[in-house]
């Protein structure tokens, strides 16, 4: 026990993707309230400046960097940062992800790929990179952002927006690439928790369900409420759920699992 209680002391440096609003930053918030130094990555400064600046008064150092990633440059660059800023990388949060919705008959290609891209082919290498960094030490815990809709299909009755007159010409509005994309994030975050065991790294998923998008509550209040009286807790998601999930994984109570999925949505996925 008292070995454990140093390890939990001990200061590490996270790398959160997409983590200047929302779920994200719900991630960076919780990780840092751990004392853990964090490395925001995404696409626009303002947000992520913003969280820096909000955590400012924080033990934990919080910094950013503007990158992209898909690009593998952009992901080199993020390991390097981090290692250059806090000398190591222990923790990755693979938060960030994008959707596509088309008429089922006039999918693009370049939708599907750029979801694939951002939601699962990112996270993968993202992975091994840190990885190769985490196992110098022994120590490393990878989450993945994933969805209830990585095992679930999407009822349109609670989307409005997916419902056109064309349907029977074009085929229903689906989003049907980023369903498969977290789909296949599941099965990856198994695969890489038995490839990163034996270096004492755990790699699990946090799957959030209804929540409203950052900054929209009031214009999502109709929906809120479809959303709400189809939960077993009768109502959404808050982003600091997310964020108390993914510290579970971070901490030595969680040394012993590996491979699992946090369903986070309030019951929706079991009725």
């Amino acid at each position: 026990m008292e070995k454990m209680s140093e390890e939990k002391k001990e200061r590490r440096a996270a790398i959160v993707t997409g983590g200047g609003i929302w779920l994200g930053k719900s991630c960076v918030e919780h990780i840092a309230a751990l004392g853990h130094d964090v490395l925001i990555v995404g696409r626009r400064e303002g947000p992520m400046r913003a969280v820096a600046e909000e955590l400012a008064d924080r033990e934990a150092k919080i910094t950013y960097l503007c990158a992209d990633v898909t690009v593998a440059e952009d992901r080199e660059k993020m390991m390097a940062v981090c290692q250059e800023r806090y000398g190591r990388v222990d923790i990755l949060v693979n938060n960030a992800g994008t959707t596509y919705l088309a008429p089922l008959f006039a999918y693009e290609e370049s939708g599907w790929d750029r979801v694939h891209e951002t939601n699962e082919k990112a996270p993968f290498y993202l992975s091994i990179l840190a990885m190769q960094e985490m196992k110098k030490r022994r120590w490393g815990r990878i989450v993945n952002i994933g969805s209830v809709y990585g095992n679930l299909s999407l009822n349109d009755k609670f989307y409005p927006d997916m419902r056109q007159e064309t349907a029977e010409e074009m085929g229903p509005i689906r989003a049907s690439a980023y369903h498969s994309s977290k789909g296949g994030l599941r099965n990856l975050t198994r695969e890489l928790a038995v490839a990163g065991a034996p270096m004492g790294i755990t790699v699990n998923m946090v799957s959030p369900g209804m929540f409203p998008p950052d900054g929209e509550e009031h214009e999502l209040r109709y929906e809120k409420d479809i959303f709400a009286k189809n939960c077993p807790q009768h109502r959404v998601g808050r982003p600091e759920n997310i964020g108390h999930a993914v510290a579970y994984f971070l901490g030595e109570e969680a040394s012993f699992t590996t491979g699992a999925e946090l369903v986070v949505d309030g019951g929706w996925s079991i009725w």
